[in-house]
């Protein structure tokens, strides 16, 4: 039976998950997790819990290298804690199947802790848990890299939360448009509506308007 062939092209690059202080050095400033959970916490200041973060993450996730890199960390663990002479997998829980749902929620939890854990065990914390359940933000932002002409890499700076706030009421009132928009369209494009309904459309598109 001939060996099989490894082409590393087709083989997944995994060094951008372990850095090795004799090749390489962890890029500066937050990464882009903590930046995203730092975001989230700032726009609930009352606070979140692990369970809340996770869900109003899991959506839109995007940081997929975390898959790989939790892959390797359950690996990592189960060799450590393996008595030694035992079977690899005899009497072991099964594992989860990389890719399925609970994989990934179990991977995107496993992320957002180490970040809340770097933004929290840290001399200027730029997050804080008050009785163990809910997180909040601290007065400092995270730092994050800026584009610089000089350097190739960029330097870091805090975020600049005020560049935030207006990315934010850019939002609102892109989703109070388009519900207005939308309001307006559907009592004009319905042959029933009431005069009542087209009136109140019309209130509503006026009031937007008129930046009430």
């Amino acid at each position: 039976m001939a060996e099989p062939i490894y082409d590393p092209d087709l083989m997944p690059d995994d060094s951008d998950l372990v850095y090795d202080p004799k090749t390489r050095k962890r890029p500066p400033g937050a990464s882009d997790v903590t930046v995203e959970v730092w975001k989230l916490l700032y726009r609930h200041p009352g606070g979140l819990t692990i369970d809340e973060i996770c869900a109003a993450m899991a959506p839109g996730w995007m940081f997929t290298d975390t898959y790989r890199a939790y892959a390797r960390e359950r690996e990592h663990q189960r060799k450590i804690h393996r008595p030694k002479g035992t079977h690899p997998t005899r009497g072991r829980k099964p594992a989860l199947e990389y890719g399925t749902p609970k994989f990934k929620a179990a991977a995107q939890r496993w992320r957002i802790q180490l970040a809340l854990a770097s933004m929290s065990h840290t001399a200027r914390p730029t997050a804080r848990r008050d009785d163990g359940r809910r997180w909040y933000v601290t007065e400092r932002p995270p730092n994050v890299q800026q584009p610089c002409n000089v350097i190739k890499t960029g330097h870091v700076a805090p975020l600049n939360v005020e560049q935030l706030r207006r990315e934010e009421q850019a939002n609102r009132d892109m989703v109070r448009r388009e519900h207005v928009k939308a309001a307006l369209m559907a009592a004009m494009n319905d042959p029933k509506a009431s005069k009542q309904q087209m009136a109140e459309a019309c209130r509503t598109a006026y009031n937007y308007l008129s930046g009430r």
